[in-house]
């Protein structure tokens, strides 16, 4: 069995180092990426199972808060593309209402986020939740 695979991503090249250092002892294999563009590339290589994300990036809109989730399901079909974020959309499921993306939408519109998602069917889908973490007056 492999170990774990688990990308670490900071601007700061101590803490990447640090990090690096204490999950190789454990038996972890461990993956650096210093921004985000390198930090998707390594995503989409390696399929980590764990991203450790700390990263100060306040040129692009301020400090935020980014999660990511991701899975290796079956993908959003492209006749849903334009529909996920809609109430009652759905692609079939035997399970669900078709509101739960709907309902995250609204709360992360309401703090001022953003939520976008990338799929590849087959391969899976990773939603991406950008909070602002302070409320421009």
């Amino acid at each position: 069995m492999s170990a774990n695979q688990i990308l670490v991503v900071d601007d700061e090249v101590g803490i990447r180092e640090l990090l690096f250092e204490i999950l190789r002892d454990e038996g972890y294999g461990v993956r650096l990426a210093e921004n985000a563009q390198t930090a998707r590339s390594a995503r989409k290589e390696m399929r980590p199972d764990l991203v450790l994300l700390a990263i100060w990036m306040p040129d692009t809109d301020g400090p935020e808060l980014i999660l990511l989730f991701a899975d290796t399901g079956a993908g959003i079909p492209e006749a849903m593309a334009g529909r996920v974020f809609e109430a009652f959309a759905t692609a079939g499921k035997r399970d669900g209402t078709g509101l739960g993306l709907a309902i995250v939408k609204k709360i992360v519109d309401e703090h001022g986020g953003r939520v976008s998602y990338e799929s590849q069917r087959g391969v899976g889908t990773t939603f991406r939740v950008a909070l602002p973490l302070a409320r421009s007056s």
